[in-house]
């Protein structure tokens, strides 16, 4: 026995003379609706290929005006069955709205290593396509290689590496993720170690689901480490810098420079303001300072994966950052 899933079929007149039919999903016109055409969907959003008028019509499942990496979704889900007919009709929103915050953060290098950008997500819901583009300077750092991370690894998914410095991709899953944690992790090398002290990678035309694009999502500047010994002397001015590394695992390190003797706290909060531990509290001398946090509570307890505050206190000098956390 062989269950046959209903969909609707297109109508269109060629040249006056030929009529050609084809189904909703089936982007390659061979009759079938198949993984296959949802990863044209993909490579069409990141620009690898270019999906003609009919190929785009068909393709457009999710009732929307524009193909997406989430009419690639819709696909997968038809495929093994989770929803029975295309066009999908998502005019209410339904189980396609997504929540969550998608960005990145400032992160510190050491020599000789390989610079990690990881793609985070906080707080996210009822995920199912991802797309967008990362932009950076060439003439600083070069993409070597992109890890996925879960769950995303079982997400159909593309990348284009352009040689001006963007990369396009493009995700799509059957099943909706909804956590913390992380996308992918970028991997760049310094194309001068010694000269560069930071560089910009910016998160942009970021597009969950079929939500509005997020046109500036999220920079993170990618600065060159000093250890507390290779900076020498007193500090021209109060700074907090990005903890390393980030997201945590399982430890993390916390630079900071104290220009003047000063009362100096240094505290790490929830998102909800909540206090979780304070590292420093008490005076210190002028210098360039830094502290360890093991993702631990006042009490040694370990806490939740998630994103973090951590703020200092210095005299007139206050100054938070985020860090984000995962296990």
């Amino acid at each position: 026995i062989v269950s046959v899933l209903p969909t609707i079929c297109i109508s269109e007149l060629k040249s006056n003379v030929v009529s050609i039919d084809t189904l909703f999903g089936d982007v390659d016109f061979n009759a079938s609706v198949q993984a296959y055409d949802a990863g044209l969907i993909l490579q069409n959003a990141v620009g690898f290929i270019d999906l003609d008028e009919m190929q785009q019509l068909s393709g457009n499942v999710s009732g929307d005006a524009s193909l997406t990496a989430l009419d690639a979704s819709v696909i997968l889900q038809y495929v093994v069955h989770l929803i029975d007919e295309l066009p999908h009709d998502t005019s209410d929103g339904g189980h396609l709205l997504a929540t969550g915050e998608f960005g990145i953060h400032d992160q510190i290098f050491a020599p000789g290593q390989v610079i990690e950008v990881p793609i985070h997500f906080n707080e996210a819901s009822n995920v199912y396509s991802i797309e967008g583009l990362v932009e950076y300077n060439p003439a600083d750092i070069t993409y070597k290689n992109v890890v996925w991370q879960q769950p995303f690894n079982n997400f159909m998914k593309e990348l284009v590496i352009e040689s001006n410095g963007v990369i396009r991709f493009a995700l799509a899953g059957a099943s909706a993720i909804a956590e913390n944690g992380l996308v992918a992790k970028l991997q760049f090398t310094s194309n001068d170690e010694i000269s560069m002290e930071n560089t910009e990678v910016s998160l942009m035309d970021l597009r969950v689901n079929e939500l509005p694009v997020i046109k500036l999502a999220s920079t993170a500047t990618i600065s060159r480490s000093l250890s507390t010994d290779e900076r020498i002397g007193v500090p021209d001015e109060f700074a907090l810098k990005q903890n390393y590394p980030n997201p945590i695992n399982p430890v993390t390190r916390i630079l900071y420079d104290i220009p003047e003797a000063s009362n100096v706290t240094i505290t790490i909060y929830n998102l909800l303001g909540n206090q979780v531990k304070t590292l420093v509290s008490g005076y210190q001398e002028p210098g360039y300072k830094s502290i360890l946090w093991n993702a631990t509570n006042g009490r040694g307890a370990p806490v939740s994966a998630g994103m973090y505050l951590y703020s200092i206190k210095a005299g007139d000098f206050h100054q938070t950052k985020k860090m984000l956390l995962l296990k």
